[in-house]
């Protein structure tokens, strides 16, 4: 597999050092009126426009490619998904943990690889794999897919 320019990762850690100062994913979970409609227009979403019941996650291994903060992942949690989470901030694999004990559902992460998408690999075949809202944040997109694909 291609691996990642020396340009295409210095704009990588541009890119993580700005979200290290302002999370793009972070959402006011803690907000219970916000977070009610939250999981509503994702069940709706999913259920809706995807045609994608949330029993299609019952039982399967996720892999999240580019997790943020973890808030869509609660819902795949919820739905009884096993996951794997990649992310590159550590600050968003914190407020993720947070997210996760809060919700009491640590559990259900099997594992969090605190790296780059490009960076991760592993022999592990998942069900479902998700990546929403990263790869465009990339300096290449085509190989992000590729990455993601294999999995």
């Amino acid at each position: 597999m291609k691996k990642l320019s020396k340009k295409s990762k210095k704009i990588e850690q541009e890119v993580l050092q700005n979200y290290k100062i302002n999370s793009p994913s972070k959402l006011p979970l803690e907000n219970k009126d916000y977070l009610k409609e939250y999981f509503l227009k994702r069940e709706k979403l999913f259920r809706d426009c995807l045609k994608l019941p949330k029993q299609v996650f019952k039982n399967k291994k996720i892999l999240d490619f580019g997790s943020g903060t973890g808030e869509h992942d609660i819902l795949y949690a919820q739905w009884g998904g096993m996951l794997d989470l990649v992310e590159i901030n550590p600050i968003s694999v914190n407020q993720t943990k947070k997210y996760f004990k809060l919700f009491n559902l640590s559990k259900k992460i099997n594992k969090i690889y605190n790296k780059s998408i490009f960076d991760y690999s592993s022999k592990n075949k998942y069900d479902i794999v998700i990546s929403e809202g990263v790869l465009h944040h990339t300096d290449n997109p085509k190989l992000g897919f590729d990455k993601l694909t294999k999995n």
